[in-house]
């Protein structure tokens, strides 16, 4: 089918079962308070950052199933809101057991980059041959760790539709997500490039524009010194932008996992094995 195919298939599925867009705003609605209070006040952002993490650490996992068994069957016709139930349960704890080994692996890469970075400083104040023979080599190391990690995302990104899809276990959707990705590398491909192109956009407007609008913290600028966000967003404002993640998020939430299962369900094949 490729990628542009199951677009179109994805597409249809999820116009044709409006209860995936509903699942989605419910996630976003979940994640919009932490987005409302970065451009409120950030440091009471950067507390409640903490426990949004710690609550959707065990919370996502069960959406991810929920949502994912919904498209599967809107793929197939119609699906109905106890799918997203029945599936969330079903599949809560191989999904979360996955969902915390990618927070320890991401921990540890991001220890290793930031150990990496203060290496390079050091690299750099030093100076001279040696230290610029040192620059080098740090800065290899962190290119080999991204594309590490670039690999593992590639790979295993298929975990989530391989045991909600598949009905596996952790270790076997981990397996089955690296097979059917290694068979369909080139589409594979074209599917990851889509997906993070118009999902990274979309972050990307909303970061900077979050970072625009975020309210000044520290002393008071001085005319040689100015900050680059407004002064105090209104709460009018706030509520636009707020909407405007929330119909984002909402969309693209119901169309992207609609077309993630009708993507895997092609590259995976008609008789999948681990």
């Amino acid at each position: 089918m490729g990628a542009l195919s199951s677009l179109r298939t994805g597409g249809r599925a999820a116009l044709r079962n409006p209860v995936l867009f509903g699942v989605a705003a419910l996630l976003s609605l979940l994640q919009l308070p932490q987005f409302a209070l970065q451009l409120l006040d950030p440091w009471l952002a950067s507390v409640g950052s903490l426990l949004f993490t710690g609550v959707f650490v065990f919370v996502l996992p069960f959406f991810m199933g929920g949502i994912l068994g919904l498209a599967n069957e809107a793929v197939d016709g119609e699906t109905r809101f106890a799918t997203f139930v029945e599936s969330g349960k079903a599949h809560y704890v191989s999904l979360l057991a996955v969902y915390l080994a990618v927070l320890a692996v991401s921990f540890v890469f991001g220890i290793v980059v930031t150990i990496a970075a203060v290496a390079m400083g050091v690299a750099a104040v030093a100076g001279g041959s040696g230290g610029g023979l040192a620059l080098f080599g740090v800065g290899a190391v962190v290119l080999l760790v991204a594309l590490v990690g670039f690999l593992l995302l590639f790979f295993l990104q298929f975990y989530g539709q391989a045991i909600v899809v598949d009905d596996l276990g952790a270790v076997d959707g981990l397996k089955r997500s690296a097979a059917v990705v290694r068979r369909n590398l080139l589409s594979t491909f074209g599917y990851t490039l889509f997906v993070s192109l118009v999902g990274g956009g979309f972050g990307l407007v909303v970061g900077v524009t979050s970072a625009l609008l975020t309210t000044p913290t520290g002393p008071a600028p001085t005319p040689a010194a100015p900050t680059v966000g407004v002064a105090q967003p209104s709460l009018a404002l706030v509520a636009v932008l707020s909407a405007v993640v929330l119909v984002g998020g909402t969309l693209m939430g119901g169309l992207f996992s609609a077309y993630s299962v009708a993507f895997y369900r092609d590259i995976r094949g008609a008789t999948p094995s681990v």
